[in-house]
């Protein structure tokens, strides 16, 4: 086997030097098309093309040949880079070459990134502390990232799902798609819908995470269970417990009112509501650990209203009061504990 490979190894060689003769040409592509030769194909051409490649008319011929063979998908706008060396003799042909450079590339995609050709490059939107963003997915679905949130998807999607990862906050919008269900993979949840508009939250540093759907229906699932969500119903993961629970009769537009800039707290806690703002508003607000606990049941600030008011009004609820202590830096006291 190990001969077989030496000297496959020196055919291919000179097959792109454009010099191996009609069997042995043959013999490389018999090499190439042999179940479990894909790993040892995929070496060789990491090894043949780190080196400056001589290009002339006739191994641009032989390319040719293997784009051919290979039945490489057009239209792909991105291929691996190897670095090409010219001889004098060989200058004036260098558009032809070229040509045959792509070619080129484009097998070598074929072979060492199949899943990078099927699907496209790897995406990633990421937003900011007191950031938003907009991303239209290749499908026609839409989705608004919160502050300090990160997307990552595909730039085609291929396959029986659209799958996609969420680290942080977004609103999702996506087009209906029977044939292929949209995932959402956020930590230890999974949301699995057809087409519909719903919010996952689902921060690292959060104690829950959570799905709250707008429009048609959701599956979410855990390690230990699963859940259908219907508009107004919500889905809340403990992180610590590992239980997943549904809120029946939620008020979904409040909760993804951040879109348009404008804060709704409805029966949270102190320590919950200064992580948005920490996030919306990228200041650091610190606090009297009394406080963590103590509940915020109804409170609506707007885009406009500065985070000084916001935090004044805030602690008129637990008297208490803000001392500024640093550019965007804030420090919360009060006598209440709300500690359990």
């Amino acid at each position: 086997m190990k001969g077989d490979q030496e000297n496959i190894r020196k055919l291919f060689a000179k097959y792109l030097a454009g010099e191996c003769t009609p069997e042995e040409k043959s013999a490389v592509m018999t090499f190439f098309d042999q179940e479990g030769n894909e790993e040892y194909v995929r070496t060789l051409i990491r090894e043949e093309f780190g080196k400056d490649i001589p290009i002339g008319e006739s191994s641009v011929r032989a390319m040719q040949d293997v784009y051919r063979h290979f039945k490489w998908t057009a239209g792909q706008k991105s291929a691996p880079r190897f670095r090409l060396h010219w001889p004098a003799a060989f200058r004036p042909a260098i558009a032809a070459a070229w040509i045959g450079a792509l070619i080129c590339a484009a097998f070598i995609a074929y072979i060492y990134y199949p899943a990078y050709i099927a699907s496209g490059p790897t995406l990633a939107t990421v937003t900011a502390l007191g950031e938003r963003k907009m991303v239209k997915l290749d499908d026609g679905s839409v989705v608004w990232l919160n502050a300090a949130s990160r997307l990552t998807y595909p730039g085609r999607f291929t396959g029986g799902t659209r799958e996609v990862s969420l680290e942080g906050e977004a609103f999702f919008d996506i087009a209906r798609n029977e044939d292929q269900p949209f995932v959402i993979k956020s930590g230890a949840l999974k949301t699995t819908v057809l087409g519909t508009s719903f919010n996952i939250r689902a921060y690292r540093e959060d104690k829950t995470m959570s799905v709250a759907v707008v429009t048609g229906k959701v599956r979410v699932t855990s390690p230990e269970a699963e859940l259908h969500l219907e508009p107004n119903q919500q889905a809340v993961f403990d992180k610590k417990r590992l239980k997943l629970d549904k809120k029946q009769e939620m008020s979904v537009s409040e909760m993804v009112s951040w879109k348009e800039g404008m804060l709704r707290f409805r029966n949270t806690t102190f320590s919950e509501v200064t992580a948005v703002l920490r996030r919306s508003r990228g200041a650091s607000i610190g606090y009297n650990r009394r406080l963590e606990n103590c509940p915020i049941i109804h409170a609506d600030f707007n885009e406009g209203d500065s985070l000084e008011s916001i935090l004044g009004t805030l602690m008129m609820a637990v008297n208490g009061s803000v001392e500024k202590t640093g550019d965007g830096e804030y420090y919360l006291t009060s006598d209440i504990d709300c500690q359990p």
